[in-house]
Parts: structure tokens; sequence; C-alpha cells
């Protein structure tokens, strides 16, 4: 038996990417703002290993042996992300490196994109945001092998093997706006910048009152695994002073099935003004006091950095509840933002029809063995052999594409690659249902087809992943119906001659 425990905590403070930014005729490159906070992991795991023989004379034996592991996952954080793109320095009291790019400066403020100055300037966008998740996987594995020696020539082994894998995971973060400062102080080292909030902006952070729920966003997925494996071995020993020494001969079958599930990242709004109910602050009612938590970022870095500044943050006994429903009934806002094929409403935590792909890979093998020696007066030994090799991947998902999607009208792409050692060449074939426009078809054959081959440069590859979303350009439309698509991806086997 196994256990163990992991707990986890690390802390980021990082600028956004730098934008190329002109002023006063040159071209600085300046941060477009700032990301701190932390982020927690906590995993436990259990094991328990079995071994068992059975001999019951020394011609016979079997060995059984069976494998369970189960992991635990919980995790959480918090952050606030302050952003511009239109951010300004003043280059007098600046530093920058030998690229122009900011080293330090006391002020990053915003600008006027029209005028280039700080009349009529627009606030940072600054948000917070509490997230939580949790997972589960559980793997059995267990496999038998047996020996058989029936007589002083014969040698015989087989084994199988089966392994079953289970995995489900979900998350759900809650988000709030923070107050919108125009500017902020950044002084580069070596590690990680150090940010400086001016004082009447650290003063707008400690009002709840000056915050307000902003959005949620529910996340959950599944994945289920399943192989079956058996191989047999069959030896005969033809002399011990002959030429020809032993004879061998064997075959191995491996199939296995893949389920998994995403239903993506729904975020919805809370209240926002402009879809339609007023934006709900964080220190008044509907806002309950354990929704929210003051965050300092106590021991930020364990104390080598100064945390910018503590803000207003959803807690994670709010966020913990994986509740979104009861959340809008509260706060007001949006459920949900995500539909299924057929338009009709996917509630949160929830896996629709277009979440799920399908894999199947079967691997068959088979070889001949003879070994042969000579005693005499050239001492020799060696052996000549052959093996078949068969792998056969298949897969099937769905895309959605265009503002409707109608079932009743499929189209269903076959990719297939033949590998050969020197190239790899895609056949896209589609099957054009009444009413779909073959332009449509064609377009989308060509773009997967093309895809396809330039990511597929190795040969010899057993695992294929052909799919890709069509952009909208390749959604074409029929009597004003879009095109709904199914893609299905085939690798043809392959054989290969192995001298042993």
């Amino acid at each position: 038996m196994a256990y163990s425990k992991l707990n986890q905590k690390d802390n980021f403070i990082r600028n956004e990417p730098y934008y190329k930014t002109n002023i006063s005729g040159s071209d600085y490159y300046i941060p477009g703002g700032f990301d701190y906070g932390f982020d927690q992991f906590e995993r436990t795991r259990n094991g328990v290993y079995v071994g068992l023989q059975w001999a019951p004379n020394e011609k016979f034996d079997v060995a059984e042996t069976f494998f369970y592991s189960k992991y635990k996952s919980s995790g959480s954080g918090q952050g606030a992300f302050i952003l511009s793109k239109i951010l300004a320095v003043d280059p007098a009291v600046s530093k920058f490196d030998s690229n122009n790019g900011l080293i330090s400066s006391p002020n990053l403020f915003t600008r006027n994109p029209s005028t280039f100055t700080t009349t009529g300037a627009s606030n940072m966008y600054a948000t917070g945001d509490t997230g939580v998740n949790q997972s589960s996987s559980d793997t059995l594995d267990s496999s038998t092998v047996v020996h058989w020696r029936p007589s002083q020539r014969w040698d015989i082994k087989g084994a199988f093997q089966f392994v079953n894998s289970v995995s489900s995971a979900k998350s759900y973060d809650l988000f709030d706006s923070l107050p919108q400062g125009v500017g902020y102080g950044v002084t580069e080292t070596s590690s990680q910048p150090n940010i400086s909030f001016p004082a009447a902006v650290q003063e707008l952070y400690k009002d709840p009152n000056n915050y307000f729920w902003s959005a949620h966003m529910d996340h959950l997925s599944h994945n289920d695994g399943e192989e079956h494996a058996a191989h047999l071995d069959v030896r005969y020993e033809l002399s011990s002073e002959g030429f020809f020494r032993s004879a061998q001969v064997g075959a191995r079958f491996a199939n296995r099935t893949e389920q998994d599930a995403d239903s993506g990242y729904n975020w919805s709004p809370f209240c926002k003004g402009w879809n339609g109910c007023a934006q709900v602050p964080l220190g008044s009612s509907p806002t309950q006091p354990g929704d929210i938590a003051y965050q300092t970022f106590g021991n930020f870095f364990r104390g080598s950095v100064t945390a910018p500044g503590g803000v207003y943050l959803p807690s994670f006994g709010f966020a913990g509840q994986y509740n979104p429903a009861a959340n809008v009934a509260q706060l007001g806002g949006s459920v949900t933002g995500s539909q299924n094929p057929d338009k009709s409403v996917k509630n949160p935590y929830t896996l629709g029809p277009g979440d799920y792909s399908y894999e199947r890979a079967t691997n068959t093998a088979a070889y001949g063995l003879i070994r042969f020696a000579n005693d005499n007066a050239v001492r020799f030994d060696g052996n000549i052999g052959i093996r078949y090799v068969k792998i056969h991947n298949s897969s099937y998902g769905n895309f959605v594409q265009g503002a409707v999607v109608l079932p009743r009208l499929p189209v269903r792409l076959r990719v297939q690659r033949r590998y050969t050692p020197r190239n790899t060449t895609v056949a896209v074939a589609a099957a054009r249902p009444r009413g779909v426009c073959r332009r449509s078809i064609s377009a989308l054959s060509r773009r997967i087809s093309s895809s396809s081959a330039r990511r597929t440069r190795r040969p010899w590859t057993s695992r294929v992943s052909t799919t890709r979303a069509p952009t909208a350009a390749m959604a074409q439309t029929c009597r004003g119906q879009p095109l709904p698509v199914v893609v299905r991806s085939r690798a043809s086997p392959q054989t290969r001659a192995i001298r042993l």
C-alpha cells in the first residue's frame, strides 16, 4: 500500500507584454500593465499493489499482478490584473535598456490615443479573480502471465493485460471589477518587477464599495480510457548441436479506446449595466459579508517582494460552493452563456453532445524467428526473422460553426494517412448529402488536407491527430443554412519487415 500528500503554493508578479509606443518622436517599449497573486495546490494519492504466483509443478506457473492508484487534487488561487495598451512614461525621469525597453519609471500613465495627451485618457482596466478547482483520477492495471513447458523442447508464454483509467475535473472562477486607476510605478530587477501604486489608488482599493461584481466561469471535463492487450510466444528447440538451433513465433494484439469530454470555459456576466441590470457593489446588499475577503498578499515571495497592494476579492468559501445558478439568483446576471448545437441552453457543469470526442487505436504484431549456430572451425551464431506490424488509429468528434447548426445535414470527412519511410500523404474524401453546397465541401477538404500535410512530417507516427476547426471563411452556406461538419480521422495500416 502507498500514501502520499503534496502541498505547494506559489506567488506570481509579472509584466504584461511590452508594446511599441511613440513618445515625442522616439519609439519605446512599454509594458501593457501587470498581474500579481498566488496559486495553491494539494494532492493526495492512495495506491494498492498485489502480486500472486502459483506453480503447481515445475512445468507450469501463473503470475498475477494488480495495481490500483487514486489521486484527488484541489487547487485555488487569487490575483489582480491591471491592464492597458496605451500606457506611456516621461522619458526624462525613466530608465530604458539598449533596446529602449522600459526598466524603471515613477509613473506609467494612460494617454488619449487620439491626441497622445493625458486629457481625456481612459482609466486602466482592472479585474480580480478568485478560482477554485478539484479533480480526481482512478487507474486500475491488472495483468496475468502464464508460462508452460510441456516438454523439454517446447516453451510457451502468454500474457493478458487490462488497464482502465478515469479522470474528472471541474473549476469555478469569480471575477470582480477593481477601482480603475490611471497609472503606477515600476522598477525592474533581475528576477521580478517591483510595482508601486499611487497613494490615491491604494485608498480606493481599501473600500469594497468601489468594487463591483463582474462575471463567473465554470468548466467541466471527463476522460475515460481502457486498454486490452494480449501476447503469445512459442519456442521450439530444434537441436543443441546442429546448424538450426530453435524456431520461435509470437503475436501481440492491443486495443485502446478513449472518450474525452470537455465543456469549455463557460464565461457569463453578472449585472454589468449593458446587459439590462445595474452593477452590484461588493460593499452592500445583496453581497453578504462572507462572499468577499480583503486579500493583503501577506508573506509575498516569502517577504522578498513587496506586493503592490491589498484588494477585495470574492472569497474562497463563496467560490467553493460551485453554484453558478445560486450566485446569479443572488447577484443578477446570466447563469450561462453557452448553447448546444441545437441552440438549446447548455447549463453549467453539463456536457453537451458537441463536447465529446472518441478515439480508438489497435496494434497488431506478429513475428517469426530462427536461431542458428556453428560450433566447428569457424564459430558463429545468429538469427533471421521477420516481423509484421499493423497500427490503426481512428477518432471522431464534432465541430460547431456558424450561427445555426442543423444535425440533419451532416458532412463526414475521412482523412487517411499512408505512412512510408520517406513521405506522408493525406487524402480527404467528403460525402455530400442533399442540399449541401459542393463548393463548401471542396474548400473545407482542401483546407484540412493542406493543414494536415503540413503538420505530419515524421513517418512511423503511431498517434494521429488530423482535425482542425474550420474558419469563418470556410463556413459557406447553402439555402441559408450553415454547414455542420463532423470530421473523422484514420491512419492507414503500417507494414514493416525487420531483420532480427
